[in-house]
């Protein structure tokens, strides 16, 4: 049966089954030759329009109803997949579609919803309908689209929220901060993430390092608050919304502390990045005497110590190649605060003056070996622009 046959067979169907049995003909085609759809010719966006309203009206505790919006949600998945089917998705609605069915937080009365996972398989509901937004949010017509940044920040912020409490566990929590990581790409869309998933994101960032199967999940949102920390437009925001609460007890931790070398050598560049994180937002007039009064100097200073005083782990998977580079940052970040003028005398007071001192004295003593990455030594660029 052709395209053309199977898309009037759809629309003939009298039965929700009948539908449903037509609507998987047309998926068969759709993932097998997209070109299928292709010649239709208009008659594609009128078929996707149509299948998005059969989805909105389908009831999720029906076994028929729920297979049918299945085959949709596949459907609509195969398109997004293919660059030339984005603009399609989005201009019949069937990208508004997907949207409301993960948008919807858990307490609220839903009008429609994903298919009840006693009647179908799981990975043909939720876990689909985010991985297609994953890739509508990954192409460049998503890029020039700006009125649906602010609709994906939200939906995302959402998916982050209500799926923290399965990390390490869940493939939707991972697939959502990729999704805001695509977001941050885009310099406009930065400040939506600001207003909808900061605080989400930064609340996986203070599960902890008490909890080592949260680690793959940390360092993808610790990579979203770190492409955001790039733009000065976000930089004082992200402050004072609490971002060195997050930040400071990754810093801090000690990784040695950790059982196995894979764990340690993870956590310590997840500590790294947050450094980098921290030196980004400092620049920022507004926010260097916040990180002040958030503690940051503590830290900073202790981060400095564990170098001078030998505390920092040695040997495989510890580390240890970062240590000094992150010593450099918390350096280059009290410089940076100290450009404030009140900044400088609650410096002197939190007792900046001897470790930096002591400091001194170390790199004086101690040889100089060229690091793996060539760049000791070397200034640092204000900015770093996010690259994915």
């Amino acid at each position: 049966m052709s395209a053309l046959e199977t898309i009037a067979s759809i629309k003939a169907a009298s039965t929700t089954s009948e539908k449903t049995n037509s609507i998987e003909r047309l998926l068969t085609l759709v993932t097998t030759d997209y070109t299928a759809l292709e010649l239709v010719g208009s008659n594609v966006d009128d078929v996707l329009r149509f299948l998005a309203q059969l989805c909105r009206q389908a009831s999720s505790d029906d076994q028929d109803c729920a297979q049918l919006q299945c085959m949709c949600v596949r459907i609509f998945k195969s398109l997004a997949s293919a660059e030339v089917g984005v603009s399609i998705l989005i201009d019949t609605g069937a990208c508004d579609l997907l949207l409301d069915l993960v948008s919807q937080e858990p307490d609220q009365q839903q009008k429609f919803s994903l298919p009840n996972s006693e009647l179908v398989d799981s990975n043909l509901s939720e876990l689909e309908t985010v991985q297609t937004l994953w890739y509508l949010s990954s192409t460049k017509f998503f890029e020039t689209s700006s009125q649906l940044h602010q609709r994906f920040a939200l939906v995302a912020s959402i998916l982050v929220r209500t799926n923290a409490k399965s990390v390490g566990k869940s493939e939707i929590l991972m697939i959502a901060l990729k999704i805001m990581m695509n977001i941050t790409l885009l310099k406009s869309a930065r400040p939506f993430l600001l207003q909808h998933g900061f605080e989400e994101t930064t609340a996986v960032l203070g599960i902890g390092p008490d909890v080592p199967s949260a680690l793959k999940e940390q360092e993808q949102a610790l990579k979203v608050i770190y492409n955001m920390s790039a733009d000065p437009a976000v930089q004082c925001g992200m402050v004072q919304r609490g971002l060195p609460k997050s930040l400071l007890p990754i810093i801090q931790f000690h990784h040695g502390q950790m059982e196995s070398a894979e764990e340690r050598s993870g956590f310590a560049k997840l500590s790294h990045t947050a450094t980098k994180t921290l030196q980004n937002v400092a620049y920022h007039k507004d926010a260097k005497l916040l990180l002040i009064q958030a503690g940051a100097v503590q830290v900073l200073l202790e981060v400095v110590k564990r170098i001078i005083c030998g505390s920092q782990p040695t040997g495989p998977g510890t580390g240890q190649e970062t240590a000094a580079d992150q010593a450099l940052i918390a350096v280059a970040i009290l410089s940076s605060i100290a450009v404030n003028q009140d900044a400088k005398i609650e410096l002197v007071r939190h007792g900046i003056v001897k470790p930096l001192v002591a400091l001194v004295e170390w790199a004086i003593d101690t040889p100089f070996q060229q690091g793996p990455t060539n760049d000791r030594g070397r200034p640092r660029e204000r900015f770093q622009e996010p690259t994915g």
